[in-house]
């Protein structure tokens, strides 16, 4: 089986745009180690939960990529990724004859599936072991998850959230502009944001980076230190203040995040303003 070639990785090698996956002829099985997040599939949401197992056949666009959902939904995710395509399984079948109905299972799969049940506890195991194992030991747990084709018991199609149109756009958008000013000086959490603009954590955050152009914590971090910047212009308040009386936890955090808006710290801007 060395000579057959297939991807195995972490969630890193599925960031890639909707763009690129458009032409996908992969097979594609995720386990979801730990941590929790969101990806598009079809032009749908989805959650992802710690302990999550996805199955995604090749022809399907589908993203995990942190440009396409916004910044910081899936940069804890901890996962184990196999990947395949239809001549290493034709390859694979050539020698073992008795995955012909895997072999059928799989072609004939159209939709995003998830497993649960008795299943779901084998092939989370399986796939656990499979990025963990020495590579020689990797092709017997291979035709193990593979076996598990076999029969299509708790396996299931994904149930995915409403796709993103973009309707009602413009009144979204003003609702989160309102509560975000009302909120900036409190901690703003996503999923009271969400929940005030009349979308899941995972429809907003789609929303948001289509129709802001930035994630929820970039935006609210520009209107911070746009608030800041006039304080500093306008009077002699310390920066320790202007950083508490314009939202943010704490003056190290507002100083970086100053910098990287302004290209310089808050003292150097109140003199360039001098």
């Amino acid at each position: 089986m060395k000579q057959f070639s297939y991807l195995l990785g972490g969630i890193e090698i599925l960031s890639q745009s909707v763009e690129t996956q458009k032409t996908n002829k992969l097979w594609t099985i995720v386990y979801i180690k730990s941590g929790a997040g969101l990806y598009i599939i079809e032009g749908r949401l989805t959650g992802l939960n710690d302990g999550d197992v996805v199955i995604i056949p090749p022809g399907l666009s589908y993203s995990f990529s942190m440009d396409d959902l916004g910044g910081e939904y899936n940069e804890n995710i901890n996962a184990s990724v196999f990947q395949f395509g239809e001549t290493w399984l034709n390859g694979l079948l050539s020698v073992f004859r008795t995955l012909g109905g895997v072999a059928l299972r799989l072609k004939e799969m159209k939709s995003a599936m998830s497993v649960k049940g008795t299943k779901w506890i084998r092939m989370s195991s399986v796939m656990m072991d499979l990025k963990s194992c020495p590579p020689q030991y990797q092709p017997l747990k291979i035709l193990e998850l593979l076996d598990l084709f076999r029969t299509p018991a708790d396996i299931y199609p994904i149930t995915m959230e409403t796709a993103f149109d973009g309707a009602d756009a413009a009144e979204k958008m003003s609702r989160i502009r309102r509560y975000i000013d009302c909120n900036l000086l409190n901690r703003i959490t996503l999923d009271e944001i969400a929940a005030y603009s009349g979308m899941n954590r995972t429809y907003f955050c789609l929303f948001f980076k289509k129709h802001f152009g930035m994630s929820l914590t970039e935006y609210i971090n520009f209107e911070r230190t746009k608030k800041a910047s006039a304080m500093l212009t306008g009077g002699s308040m310390n920066i320790s203040d202007v950083a508490r009386e314009s939202g943010f936890p704490n003056v190290t955090y507002f100083n970086r995040v100053f910098r990287r808006n302004h290209g310089m710290s808050p003292t150097e801007y109140r003199n360039s303003k001098v």
